[in-house]
């Protein structure tokens, strides 16, 4: 069988199994973990050494997201953007830099979906480091009302495209603005847990020839999304 006929059979059998509707994709299927902090509605009480994952942190950044969206964008009511922002900035922003240029610049490209935009901030605002960065939104004409409320928000360099050039577009204009010395590119439908700008900018220290590093992407339920590279 040739790799034509390979992939039009795997197609017609994922077309079956979705009872022959449209929406398939060949994604990796997603795990059922089977340990106590993916079950748990909240941590439970005790944890045993066995019990304990590596990415545990995952699961728990992924409740504080959950929280946030319930307190300010609850399903049936009016989403308040206004309260999102009034929360973000009662949190003590990122440290400015030590020296006059911070270490790393996070850029977030975004169009659109201002309550995710926000939820990733939440974790960035939240999130501590041995590195001093900047946080750059490039708003790439977001058809919402992320350039009514982002403004507003302390702590970030907020800048609007004069027109919408997609999304490698606003990365490029994020790379002109950035100042660190590190650029690092985050989707706005994240959320950071602790430690992770010192993982990533640590490993150019135990690879220094590496050109990218890659973080291990995870849903919020803990199962594996991406395992990152270099």
């Amino acid at each position: 069988m040739n790799l034509i006929s390979e992939n039009n059979h795997l197609r017609e059998g994922l077309k079956q199994a979705a009872g022959g509707g449209g929406g398939v994709s060949f994604d990796v299927p997603r795990t059922v973990h089977e340990w106590p902090l993916s079950r748990a509605a909240m941590p439970p009480a005790e944890l045993t050494a066995y019990d304990v994952r590596v990415d545990d942190a995952v699961i728990l950044e992924g409740w504080r997201g959950e929280a946030f969206f319930t307190r300010f964008f609850a399903e049936g009511a009016l989403p308040d953007f206004a309260g999102a922002v009034s929360h973000l900035n009662a949190i003590t922003p990122p440290a400015s830099p030590s020296s006059s240029l911070p270490d790393a610049s996070i850029v977030v490209p975004i169009y659109g979906q201002l309550a995710y935009t926000l939820n990733c901030l939440e974790s960035l605002f939240t999130h501590s480091s041995r590195y001093s960065f900047e946080i750059i939104i490039i708003d790439d004409v977001s058809p919402d009302e992320s350039s009514r409320y982002l403004p507003h928000v302390n702590g970030i360099r907020y800048h609007r495209q004069p027109k919408n050039g997609g999304f490698i577009k606003s990365c490029n204009t994020g790379a002109t603005m950035a100042q660190g010395r590190f650029m690092v590119m985050l989707n706005n439908d994240t959320r950071v847990v602790e430690g992770w700008l010192d993982e990533i900018l640590d490993s150019f220290i135990l690879w220094p020839k590496a050109g990218l590093v890659g973080s291990k992407l995870f849903y919020a339920d803990g199962s594996l999304q991406e395992a990152g590279g270099w």
